[in-house]
């Protein structure tokens, strides 16, 4: 992880926030024992996640709804998998925090909603998930409906970019990874508005924001180069994905945070580094 850290700084490990070790390998065991622990119907999700790998349009878009056993219910195409595998199997956010004490998140790049739905599972948030998306927007709404949480979270249809505009999106082939500042793997493109992150935060009306999560694959660059000082003063945490853009290293979103106040802990990986973000207690 070194080399995603700046210079002289104090940087935490985000590792040591964990219940437990975030492995998301490409060892096909620990995978699997993964899955059956997070999936009932496990053997179909792991089975279809193969064949994706075939690039079969109609394996890509076969719909399951996937049955964790901790309760939610997520309906998804193959191409939707990897964020719901990467939520419940492999645990992505499983920090030790008391996740009952969060009153008002923010879920950017929410996808099909896995992680709007794995914190309303364990909280009474209220959330406000943003994804620009169309067809998994459409998906995240209809997840909402399937586990009785429209009056607890609410979708928007907005992609968090540098600025308020409409930006061309590039759909990749596995949907968790489009993009609207790097080609991907799809050849489809899609027009979506977007919002600057002042504008985003005050879109949900919220008096204050426990936590603010960021997965939007490259943007988040661009996102803090034109934050203002004043635009987190409400926000007490955030999680952030930091993804491969050509010229820019997770090194630059962590001074920048740190420089708006916050303490911050790092844990790198072979495709992207995530980011603990908390005001200093």
């Amino acid at each position: 992880m070194n080399e995603a850290l700046p210079a002289g700084s104090s940087v935490g490990n985000a590792a040591e926030l964990r219940t437990t070790p975030y492995q998301p390998g490409d060892h096909l065991l620990p995978k699997l024992a993964a899955m059956r622990r997070a999936f009932r119907n496990w053997m179909l999700v792991s089975a279809l996640r193969k064949l994706a790998t075939w690039r079969v349009p109609a394996v890509l878009d076969r719909r399951l709804l996937l049955r964790t056993r901790e309760g939610p219910r997520l309906l998804a195409r193959t191409r939707d998998f990897e964020a719901a595998i990467d939520v419940y199997a492999f645990g992505a956010y499983d920090f030790l925090y008391d996740w009952q004490s969060f009153q008002y998140v923010i879920d950017v790049g929410a996808q099909i909603g896995c992680f709007s739905l794995w914190l309303a599972h364990r909280s009474n948030a209220r959330i406000h998930a943003f994804e620009p998306n169309p067809e998994t927007y459409a998906i995240l709404a209809g997840n909402l409906l399937e586990n009785s949480l429209q009056d607890q979270v609410t979708p928007n249809r907005l992609g968090l970019a540098a600025a308020a505009g409409h930006r061309n999106l590039h759909l990749s082939r596995l949907s968790s990874a489009s993009s609207l500042v790097t080609e991907v793997d799809g050849d489809r493109v899609v027009g979506v508005d977007t919002v600057g992150l002042a504008e985003l935060i005050a879109a949900t009306g919220f008096p204050r924001v426990d936590l603010l999560k960021i997965d939007i694959e490259g943007s988040e660059y661009e996102v803090f180069d034109a934050v203002q000082p004043d635009t987190l003063d409400g926000v007490e945490m955030i999680f952030m994905e930091c993804h491969p853009v050509p010229g820019r290293s997770p090194s630059e979103l962590i001074g920048r945070l740190q420089s708006l106040g916050f303490d911050v802990a790092a844990e790198a990986f072979v495709r992207q580094s995530f980011l603990v973000a908390a005001r200093p207690q």
